[in-house]
């Protein structure tokens, strides 16, 4: 007979991960299906030259203290304070990310009211992770090896249990049928389950749940990344900046502090781009180029930081609908779509249910 799991997850992103390991350590077989080489979802490492294994992409984590203790105490995460702090950049002005929190969560609860949606306040104040005040900006964190290290730490977190990990194979459809689901991957095979987990970047085909058939429509959008590596230090010191209102830069992250070793002063800058923007700048190299130009215009570098090597690298990602997101979470209680774009807010959501559900018990205990 057909092993059957008691939880199969499409994806094996952090959130997923973590949840696996839990559920696996309170006796539940677990099954991980993937169609990249390793674990991880866009929390990887890519060889970047001879400079070593460096974060494919700009990231950032929200300010969640919870969080933070969490995956430092699960993980033994090397968490560092950003310095400075993460900011906004549109043309000159700066705004701290921190008081971004404050403009946003302002703007929110004046409405409500002033439209006297009071149940709407306390809600929002009491489960939305975004709802601070800061008047003083909070410390930001980040592991000090970037998703190199968060990716090594989640590796030997799922390693220490019996969960089964299926990479290289793309899911193709979902069938439920006699309280049993079926996950047909793209190679073939067949994985059964009772229930399943969904990550919201699955580039599956179909879902067959008895008489309803859900055919799901993507979004297709492509993470572009440049590493850029110059010599000499940077001349104006950044974390991570967002940059607003620019045809082809929207993210600089300066993750030095991830580089294997050095045998000279060398700087990386990490910086996103509008991956169809890109052909306006021409080649490769001349995009490079041009990135050096914005940094040394907005102060970041100057004529002494010379470019030692750069490098593009592309992440294609195919989101669910979000219009279809509602659909397959009401098909059954057995199917669970996980949606979540900030990786803190939705580790804080996951802490709720985990302890509702007595999964942090043990590790607590330790």
């Amino acid at each position: 007979m057909d092993k059957i799991y008691d939880r199969v997850y499409i994806g094996t992103g952090p959130i997923n991960l973590i949840d696996a390991y839990l559920r696996n350590n309170k006796g539940e077989s677990v099954a991980m299906i993937d169609s990249k080489s390793r674990i991880g979802g866009a929390w990887v490492a890519i060889p970047v030259g001879d400079f070593g294994h460096l974060e494919i992409g700009c990231h950032i984590w929200s300010y969640n203290k919870k969080v933070y203790n969490f995956l430092k105490k699960l993980l033994d995460l090397h968490l560092v304070s950003l310095k400075p702090q993460p900011y906004f950049l549109n043309g000159s002005t700066k705004l701290i990310y921190d008081h971004k929190n404050l403009l946003l969560t302002s703007r929110r609860l004046t409405k409500d009211i002033f439209t006297a949606h009071f149940g709407s306040v306390v809600k929002f104040i009491k489960h939305d992770p975004s709802a601070r005040l800061p008047i003083f900006p909070k410390t930001y964190k980040y592991p000090s090896g970037g998703a190199r290290e968060l990716q090594l730490k989640l590796e030997k977190l799922i390693k220490s249990t019996s969960t089964d990990i299926f990479l290289n194979n793309e899911v193709q459809e979902l069938i439920y049928k006699d309280g049993i689901w079926t996950v047909k991957g793209e190679d073939g095979s067949f994985v059964k389950s009772k229930k399943i987990v969904v990550t919201a970047t699955s580039h599956m085909k179909k879902i067959k749940y008895k008489d309803v058939v859900v055919d799901l429509n993507y979004s297709f959008l492509t993470y572009t990344h440049f590493h850029i590596v110059v010599s000499g230090d940077v001349k104006k010191k950044i974390s991570y900046v967002r940059v607003l209102n620019h045809d082809h830069i929207h993210r600089i992250s300066d993750i030095t502090n991830q580089l294997k070793s050095t045998t000279v002063n060398e700087t990386v800058l990490l910086v996103g781009v509008f991956d169809d923007k890109i052909a306006e700048w021409g080649s490769d190299e001349q995009a490079a180029k041009k990135i050096i130009e914005y940094l040394n215009q907005k102060g970041f570098l100057d004529a002494s930081n010379k470019m030692l090597y750069f490098q593009k690298n592309r992440f294609p990602t195919a989101y669910i609908h979000g219009d279809q997101w509602a659909v397959i979470n009401n098909l059954h209680p057995s199917i669970h779509l996980n949606a979540t774009t900030d990786l803190m807010y939705g580790l804080h959501y996951k802490l709720r249910d985990w302890k509702k559900e007595g999964l942090l018990e043990r590790r607590d205990k330790k």
